[in-house]
């Protein structure tokens, strides 16, 4: 009879602990930044390996690290509420992108347009991050239009890449003229 009581017992802490246990995880998800929930919904179907989860769990940090300095310069959840009543109001217009980010920024002052692109760059580098830690094989398992964003990012950074080696030989050049001088 004791030995039941005490296997009772212990299924009893067990139990409480692994309650315990879901609820911190579903709290952590409640405090998740949607631009990092967006991503990860993007990866469900995309088995990651232990050093890209890694990475990806790196990069989440750092955009929320970087996400609150932009936030404790002045960006409210008033002003992002504001921007994303002017998106959707603008593409409901039927307006396209540049037309949409004129749009979005009619109103602001100068500092809050600066908050504005500091926020876009911070998860545009997020993202970037996030799509160089992929392989093709992962790439090919995502939704297509996510595929066509990865794509177009990865192709930013090359054409990038290639700007800055024309731009350095370029600058070597200029530097051997001015040496025969």
């Amino acid at each position: 009879m004791k030995h039941l009581l005490v296997v009772f017992t212990i299924a009893l802490l067990a139990s409480t602990s692994f309650a315990q246990e879901e609820a911190v995880k579903e709290k952590k998800a409640k405090k998740m930044l949607p631009q990092i929930k967006k991503v990860e919904k993007l990866l469900s179907n995309v088995e990651l390996s232990t050093e890209q989860s890694e990475a990806f769990k790196a990069a989440s940090m750092t955009l929320t690290e970087e996400l609150k300095m932009v936030k404790g310069k002045g960006l409210t959840k008033d002003l992002m509420k504001m921007r994303e009543a002017k998106r959707k109001e603008g593409r409901a217009s039927g307006m396209k992108w540049k037309e949409l980010i004129v749009h979005e920024m009619e109103g602001l002052s100068e500092e809050e347009a600066e908050l504005f692109k500091s926020f876009d760059k911070t998860v545009s580098m997020f993202e970037k991050s996030v799509a160089n830690i992929l392989t093709p094989e992962q790439i090919a398992e995502m939704p297509e239009k996510a595929q066509s964003r990865i794509k177009a990012m990865m192709a930013g950074n090359a054409a990038k890449g290639k700007q800055g080696r024309k731009g350095k030989k370029k600058m070597e050049a200029e530097s051997d003229d001015s040496g025969e001088e």
